[in-house]
């Protein structure tokens, strides 16, 4: 795999070397250093970017994103690699970069504040701020020439209607404070909870295609395992079928690797056919978890197998060599989106046999148009069981000779130019990786899952656990960024996971300490729940949000509240 942070300007002299260097370059973030030959006069997120915001009154760029992030690509090549809009940031505005997956407590602060603005969120987050750090306008991507013409009208309104610039900043800055405090008052709840719980899903589940929502469409893992717990403790048949039926889509669609294994992201589309093909740890945790649960409720062999091969990928393509995991990989390559993943006829008949060859044309639905610019996004219509009816063939033996098919596939497509590799080791998103190896475990009866969690947790622990706490991140073997709440959370429920499989009590042990120390540090003891900053974070904070709400993984609070449970 290429690494996330490899020079991408296009701005080079005739060495090939680039010709700008910003302070990106001592940053510790893979995506932070993408941006490290910019023209723009780029700021990691620190006390220095906004004194000289306030010493020159200038307005603050914010920019957030992740390595990982197509849409970001897109802008930085388009805008930040651009000399003469770089020239107009740097005259007019105090630009700063962020990496959403090292601070998520401040992505979660302007993502509220986008989302107030515009109704929608994503990512890059475009953010203008006051030098006091509060938000007065804000959205995700612009294309380059609406982007230059927003920076022109933006310096305009700050210069000119200055005042009316803060105080509608200090009314958004307010209304993010109270959206992220989830203040409430502690009651007990309904008995009809869980029904009010099944009939909201239900209401938004789309029975077509499975999953919630239309387009794009994303997993919404925490939705699907409410679904499974809720089946599971009331016997309720429709949640069970609800879930089963998005699991089934999600596992022939183009979400799904169908040779390699592992899921995308999200799709562009409502049936799971085109995704953005990025792919994300988290996800692979969440999702194992949930066909885990899937097949203990129902013995249903394809989840078995979406199971084993995401964890075969993990384990083949995304663990470090002393066993931890990267955080993802790219969607692009090769300067196209998804041209790793994709496949035309021609490729498929030089690998493959001639019945391998009209096996996957026929299965995976290939053309010679192709449903992805020209190529072929491998994907099902039904399981391999419908279709082994259709063509009279034992799924047995489909299976067997489609395993031999996959490994062709990969061994070939290993030969192509590969994604980028974000390699940052986040201790969250490796601790939701444990808890899924060892409830996977405890489902299949595989014990050397459990012993991979349990060495995966001791290295995580070696690297990111000091006499002063958690951190965060690992790039190379240097640590960075104080752990923040998620981080203690999901450590915890993977300790208490690793207790409850294995009955060690080294990992009950660990878990006390662990919920000591997230007390200490982020429980709000006047309102109860836990904060997602520390309350010492250096440089403007406008709030400091406790948001219990889910987003690409559960959150913070729900994941504590079952770890301390």
């Amino acid at each position: 795999m290429i690494s996330g942070s490899a020079v991408r300007t296009t701005l080079v002299d005739s060495k090939g070397q680039p010709l700008y260097t910003n302070r990106l370059i001592h940053e510790d973030s893979p995506y932070l250093r993408q941006h490290a030959h910019n023209p723009v006069d780029w700021y990691p997120w620190c006390e220095e970017a906004f004194a000289r915001a306030k010493a020159e009154n200038k307005p603050v760029f914010l920019s957030i994103g992740y390595s990982t992030c197509h849409w970001c690509h897109v802008m930085e090549h388009e805008s930040f690699d651009n000399e003469a809009i770089a020239a107009y940031l740097n005259e007019h505005f105090v630009s700063i970069k962020l990496d959403r997956e090292q601070r998520p407590d401040l992505d979660d602060i302007y993502m509220t504040g986008v989302q107030l603005m515009s109704g929608q969120g994503g990512w890059p987050m475009s953010n203008f701020l006051t030098p006091e750090g509060q938000p007065f306008f804000a959205g995700t991507y612009y294309p380059a020439a609406g982007f230059r013409a927003l920076l022109e009208r933006i310096s305009e309104v700050w210069t000119t209607r200055q005042q009316d610039v803060l105080e509608q900043a200090a009314k958004t800055s307010e209304a993010i404070a109270q959206y992220t405090a989830a203040r409430s008052i502690s009651k007990s709840l309904p008995e009809d909870l869980h029904q009010q719980a099944a009939d909201e899903l239900l209401s938004r589940f789309d029975e077509t295609h499975g999953g919630f929502g239309g387009a794009p469409k994303f997993p919404n893992e925490s939705m699907l395992w409410l679904g499974l717990t809720l089946a599971d403790r009331y016997q309720r048949d429709d949640l069970r079928q609800m879930v089963c039926h998005t699991l089934d889509k999600m596992a022939a669609g183009g979400i799904y690797d169908q040779v390699g294994g592992g899921f995308h992201r999200y799709t562009v589309d409502q049936h799971w056919l085109t995704p953005h093909f990025e792919k994300m740890l988290y996800n692979q945790g969440q999702l194992i978890r949930v066909y885990a649960e899937a097949w203990r409720q129902t013995r249903k062999p394809a989840y078995s197998r979406v199971v084993r091969e995401t964890i075969a990928y993990l384990l083949r393509d995304m663990r470090r060599s002393d066993g931890c995991f990267w955080s993802a990989t790219d969607a692009d390559s090769e300067g196209e989106e998804g041209r790793f993943f994709v496949w035309t006829p021609a490729e498929l008949a030089t690998v493959l046999s001639d019945g391998q060859f009209a096996l996957v044309m026929d299965l995976y639905g290939v053309t010679e148009n192709g449903n992805f610019e020209g190529r072929n996004i491998l994907h099902t219509e039904g399981s391999l069981e419908d279709y082994g009816e259709q063509v009279n063939r034992p799924v047995g033996e489909l299976e067997a000779e489609l395993e031999q098919v996959r490994q062709k596939l990969y061994e070939f497509r290993e030969q192509r130019i590969h994604p980028l590799c974000d390699e940052k080791i986040i201790l969250s998103w490796n601790s939701l990786i444990v808890t899924a190896l060892a409830e996977a475990s405890a489902a299949f009866a595989e014990p050397e899952w459990l012993d991979l969690a349990e060495s995966t947790m001791r290295r995580l622990l070696a690297v990111l656990k000091t006499p002063a706490g958690l951190w965060r991140i690992s790039l190379h073997d240097t640590v960075s960024v104080a752990a923040n709440q998620e981080d203690y959370a999901y450590t915890l429920e993977a300790v208490m996971s690793l207790y409850v499989q294995s009955g060690k009590t080294l990992w009950l042990t660990h878990a006390r300490e662990l919920a000591r120390e997230m007390s200490d540090l982020f429980e709000d003891k006047q309102e109860g729940g836990f904060y997602l900053s520390r309350q010492d974070e250096a440089t403007p904070l406008i709030t400091r949000p406790r948001s219990p709400m889910d987003g690409a993984m559960a959150s913070g609070n729900s994941v504590a509240l079952s770890g301390l449970l």
